[in-house]
């Protein structure tokens, strides 16, 4: 899912120097690096669901382990 956010980050500050309006470039180029920074935090998303996921199974282990 993070390729699209890469390629329309990268589009957005491509494109926002070639537009002449100086709002709408400053507008589409805060676009880009949003979408850029959204790669990181997908990212760290996921890392924490991994630890999440994780963490349940054990407690799922643990508690069949108590309860027989």
């Amino acid at each position: 899912m993070w390729p699209i956010f890469l390629i329309g980050g990268i589009l957005s500050i491509v494109i926002s120097l070639f537009v002449n309006n100086l709002i709408l470039s400053a507008l589409i180029g805060v676009l880009g690096f949003t979408l850029l920074w959204s790669i990181h935090e997908i990212i760290e998303q996921e890392k924490k669901s991994e630890k999440k996921d994780g963490f349940l199974k054990i407690l799922i282990k643990s508690e069949n382990i108590i309860n027989g």
